[in-house]
């Protein structure tokens, strides 16, 4: 498995830029087709972003 999304070490997937914006358009594609209703896609979408930002320090944060 690729090194970047998952750490062995602490034994928790990570969340790359890259994993986070296909996820969420993956998700906002469910929502447009009805697969999500709106309360789902708001508490999927609201999780990702919490464990993106645990995986990235601060100063990754603020980069445009």
């Amino acid at each position: 498995m690729d090194e970047q999304i998952y750490n062995a070490d602490a034994g928790a997937a990570m969340i790359t830029d890259e994993l986070y914006l296909r996820q969420i358009e993956l998700m906002k594609t469910m929502l447009e087709h009805g697969a999500l209703t709106p309360a789902q896609y708001e508490y999927s979408r609201s999780e990702l972003t919490r464990k993106w930002k645990t995986t990235n320090s601060p100063a990754d944060l603020n980069k445009p």
